[in-house]
């Protein structure tokens, strides 16, 4: 697989929402673990697709806003987006948020730490249809709680363009 960065065109392709350059610039100021810089460049590409596909797994149905293409392969770019602040994204934009916290996952994944892992062994799906009125969501549960790790850093990095745990987001069926 390429290692293809979405630039906010809404790439059918991508696998990163940020460039391993980009990745180095913030890790270099804001992360302590030791190793990414030490680590070849297909190893920090291999990273930031891990990061990338563990934020639009953990986080995607959180996101702010609708995917601007549906057959764009990330979650990002979104339309309809405004952050805490009251600021509204262009449909071209990505989020800094976004981009740092992937390569916050990345420096991780580098370091040894696998987000993707499965926390409960014996994790059982189930499903519930929930119905309001004319509108049906099917949700599921995997052994009552979300697969992967949770990172509070990278909650809160992300935390201007994630909906509320409160808000669900009914969808007709």
């Amino acid at each position: 697989m390429s290692f293809i960065v979405e630039d906010g065109t809404s790439k059918t392709d991508a696998t990163s929402y940020i460039s391993v350059a980009d990745a180095d610039a913030y890790i270099a100021v804001y992360t302590t673990r030791i190793g990414w810089t030490s680590a070849t460049t297909s190893a920090k590409e291999l990273a930031l697709q891990r990061a990338t596909q563990y934020l639009d797994s953990y986080y995607g149905v959180r996101y702010k806003g609708i995917r601007t293409d549906r057959d764009q392969s990330l979650m990002w770019p979104r339309m309809n987006v405004v952050d805490l602040s009251g600021y509204t994204y262009d449909s071209d934009d990505m989020p800094s948020s976004l981009l740092n916290a992937t390569a916050e996952i990345a420096d991780r994944i580098v370091a040894g730490d696998n987000p993707l892992a499965d926390q409960s062994d014996t994790a059982k799906i189930k499903s519930q249809k929930v119905v309001v009125g004319p509108i049906e969501e099917s949700v599921e549960y995997i052994g009552g709680m979300l697969l992967g790790k949770q990172y509070p850093n990278v909650e809160g990095i992300l935390r201007p363009i994630l909906e509320s745990m409160s808000v669900m987001k009914l969808v007709r069926a």
